[in-house]
């Protein structure tokens, strides 16, 4: 391979990723089509949307809090408009929050330390974090590849510090029906065109490949946020227990990763 060809090819991925940059700016901006059949009830509502995304972060971060006990400096990355405090500060009372973003909207979101710019080269000295926090992010970069910003999460990490994620599993059954209906009536959500539920193996696969020294994973919740509130009730109730399950885990709606540097 000759250098300038290198150097092309190096030049359209960082073309590439900077047009998705531009994408998901936009999407804070997104039209979710509130007035659309398949976003009312029965079948959707905000309440339960929110309600669905509650009990699988409080679940994730009760799984975190029973392995970090202790920590000083958290990095959220990215932070959006700050929706994961309340749990952070519920979790580690004291600790300083520190937040980054590619939208500037993260700015006037919280009163915590925030940053705008780009997770896949942060602005932070290395070994600088006990927790680096990334809900719902990785299925927003699956077609890019998670090594360039595994690697980035693990820099700034401290040594025993851990990398805590939560994503979408390709393998909820409600997938199979969600998805192929998105081509059929459109992008009535506002979704990222690039976006798509992970497979949380492949992500703990690259973890580890990045040198993380253990990863476990697990699901939060079995209960898709189209599902009634009474049905992931009874679902979460009885799966839950069974949440670490090899096979089991990758069914859940939403699945959790802590990975240890």
């Amino acid at each position: 391979m000759t250098a300038a060809f290198q150097y092309a090819n190096i030049r359209l991925n960082m073309d590439e990723h900077q047009s998705r940059l531009k994408k998901e700016i936009e999407w804070y901006e997104g039209a979710f089509n509130a007035t659309h059949l398949l976003n009312r009830w029965p079948l959707y509502s905000h309440k339960r949307n929110e309600s669905s995304y509650h009990v699988a972060k409080a679940a994730l971060m009760r799984q975190v809090k029973s392995r970090v006990r202790h920590a000083e400096n958290v990095l959220v990355a990215p932070c959006g408009v700050w929706r994961d405090l309340p749990y952070l500060q519920k979790t580690w009372p004291t600790a300083k929050f520190v937040g980054i973003d590619i939208s500037p909207s993260a700015l006037e979101a919280s009163s915590e330390e925030t940053h705008v710019g780009d997770v896949r080269q942060m602005p932070f000295q290395s070994n600088t974090f006990d927790v680096a926090l990334a809900t719902l992010f990785f299925h927003h970069i699956a077609d890019e590849g998670f090594s360039d910003y595994l690697r980035e999460y693990k820099r700034v990490l401290r040594p025993g510090g851990v990398l805590v994620a939560m994503e979408q599993s390709m393998f909820h059954p409600f997938f199979a029906i969600t998805r192929p209906l998105k081509k059929a009536v459109g992008n009535i959500t506002g979704q990222v065109e690039h976006e798509h539920p992970i497979s949380i193996a492949l992500l703990d696969r690259d973890c580890r490949a990045e040198g993380f020294s253990r990863v476990e994973t697990f699901a939060c919740s079995f209960g898709h946020n189209r599902t009634p509130v009474p049905l992931r009730a009874v679902l979460n109730t009885i799966l839950y227990p069974l949440k670490a399950m090899p096979l089991l885990k990758h069914l859940g709606w939403q699945v959790g990763l802590i990975a240890y540097k």
